[in-house]
């Protein structure tokens, strides 16, 4: 178990070293990887459903601040950093080659919702990404043991990477928009019930930031 990260609910990953996954999630502040990722990096944009119709210069969303926690309802997300690279063992992509690791880094920390939970997996959208057919992430990593899809526990923040396949002869974006969706705890209309309900995935965010893509390769 690492300092300062919670222990939530991972379980050994097997034989398979995880040294360097676990390096890259925890390390504040990060250090970037890039593998042989292209050194040539545009601004391109991408197709995410009612999160590509926002335009952050005019909406009156909420502008995400890094290393702050922002509260959906049902958790807060603190948005540490976003970074590329091709690969990061023991992850695998969805196919052997031609895919690369788009990954934002971010604490996450069950609040409302007031049950363990891994609702929290939508938390997260990105924009601004040519080549990354996943509106959502294609995994979610525990940072402290590499653990896919951890169930989170309320009240214990846990650091996570959320993991999108990139196409590798897309190019890598210079910047990305990240956008955080939450739950609403309200009436249902056919039962009576009251009960958490998710955002809508073609909806706007609750609060959003373009954020850089750090491809710096380490020493």
């Amino acid at each position: 178990m690492l300092t300062g990260v919670a222990d939530q609910g991972g379980g050994p990953a097997g034989s398979v070293p995880i040294g360097r996954l676990r390096a890259t999630l925890l390390n504040a502040p990060l250090r970037w990887l890039a593998g042989a990722v292209a050194a040539v990096v545009v601004l391109v944009s991408g197709a995410f459903g009612g999160f590509d119709k926002v335009d952050p210069h005019t909406s009156e969303i909420p502008e995400l601040t890094v290393e702050q926690p922002f509260d959906a309802a049902a958790w807060k997300v603190t948005i540490h950093s976003v970074r590329a690279l091709d690969e990061l063992p023991p992850l695998k992509h969805q196919e052997d080659k031609g895919w690369r690791w788009i990954i934002v880094i971010a604490t996450v920390e069950v609040t409302g919702y007031g049950a363990s939970t891994t609702f929290y997996e939508d938390a997260l959208q990105v924009r601004g990404i040519e080549g990354v057919p996943a509106k959502h992430a294609d995994r979610v990593t525990l940072a402290a043991d590499a653990t896919n899809g951890p169930l989170l526990h309320p009240g214990v923040p846990a650091r996570l990477g959320f993991f999108w396949d990139q196409r590798a002869s897309a190019p890598v974006p210079a910047e990305i928009q990240v956008g955080v969706y939450g739950m609403t705890y309200e009436v249902d209309e056919l039962t009576g019930l009251h009960g958490w309900s998710p955002d809508e995935a073609d909806g706007p965010p609750r609060a959003m930031r373009a954020l850089p893509v750090n491809t710096e390769p380490v020493p």
